[in-house]
């Protein structure tokens, strides 16, 4: 009889720690608001505007117009850069919970470290406000938090291996737009391409009328002779098609020796106009592959020496890009291109 007692006894006391630690778990768990996991935007379509900021003073407004997305209300933004970050406001998912003990530092780096994301819909209300911090110890996953919320989450997006936070904390000119010529070829009036130092290479072309039509004439009437050979049908749109989509390979606004370059005579100056009247003119200078003079031989394959791998670029907006030979080299054609042998 006293053993039986003495299992019943055991049997209540385990029982009461069961109920006891079950209603402690449920207790932290209905201290989780469902909303304050619900970081996604599943639809972008109806996104309008995201502001990014964190206490460093880094601010990124980013705002949907019609065709295009601009960064900082000035220029035109990074397609991949929008479609990374798009990609990972509409499939973000919670990884897991983090552990009681490890929450206040991860709150706490939060706040001074983490990155305010604030998305507004196409009638700029506001959608979604949170923060993006640092990774877990596997680089698995990144911890964010809703505003106003107590408890962060663990995320992840299914497609995306590492810190999301790099989608997010993009600094300045690499969130611009790198297209050299931005008009599309369609909407191409004009081209001139001069070459300083090879100026019988040198030419304008010009539609004329028809947009299949075409007028070719030397850069440097007074220096080179006019080719009076027929011109080859086909050539002028092709080479009008060659300035669609022309990408750098980044900005350098903030090169030390910007100024020491652009008072050099460029291999090239190509200035573009459009229907409109707007015209871009871009200057390239070779970053190798000259002599010692800075000279460049003209060679009709590539458009220059085959040892020149970029350029440096200054553009008439004022921007400093870099270039490379093997995107851009299919538009240095030569006068005597256009025209039959």
């Amino acid at each position: 009889m006293k053993k039986t007692l003495i299992l019943l006894l055991a049997f209540l006391l385990l029982g009461a720690g069961v109920f006891w630690f079950t209603q402690e778990d449920k207790g932290h768990i209905t201290t989780i608001k469902a909303g304050d996991r619900d970081f996604a935007v599943k639809n972008v379509d109806q996104i309008g505007k995201i502001f990014i900021a964190d206490r460093s003073g880094f601010k990124v407004t980013l705002d949907r117009k019609d065709d295009h997305w601009t960064f900082n209300e000035k220029h035109r933004a990074r397609p991949d850069a929008i479609g990374n970050l798009l990609q990972t406001i509409s499939g973000i998912e919670m990884k897991f919970i983090p552990p009681k003990n490890g929450i206040p530092v991860i709150v706490k780096t939060l706040a001074s470290h983490g990155v305010k994301v604030e998305i507004y819909d196409l009638q700029g209300e506001i959608m979604k406000t949170y923060y993006v911090g640092g990774t877990t110890n596997n680089e698995r996953a990144t911890y964010m938090i809703m505003e106003d919320a107590e408890q962060p989450y663990a995320m992840y997006h299914p497609l995306v291996d590492g810190n999301l936070r790099l989608r997010y904390r993009i600094d300045g000119d690499d969130w611009r737009d790198r297209t050299v010529f931005t008009d599309k070829s369609k909407d191409i009036d004009f081209i001139s391409i001069e070459y300083p130092k090879q100026k019988n290479k040198s030419f304008k072309i010009q539609r004329k009328g028809n947009d299949n039509d075409y007028i070719v004439s030397p850069f440097y009437e007074n220096v080179t002779p006019k080719i009076t050979r027929p011109f080859v049908r086909g050539l002028g749109e092709k080479f009008f098609n060659d300035f669609n989509r022309l990408i750098a390979e980044g900005y350098q606004n903030e090169k030390k020796d910007k100024e020491a370059i652009m008072s050099m005579v460029p291999f090239a100056i190509v200035t573009v106009k459009n229907k409109k009247g707007e015209e871009t003119s871009v200057r390239f200078h070779p970053t190798g592959g000259v002599d010692a003079k800075d000279n460049v031989i003209f060679n009709p394959e590539t458009g220059s020496k085959s040892d020149i791998g970029r350029y440096n670029v200054y553009r008439s907006n004022g921007d400093f890009l870099l270039v490379q030979q093997r995107v851009f080299g299919k538009i240095f054609w030569q006068y005597e291109s256009f025209f039959e042998s």
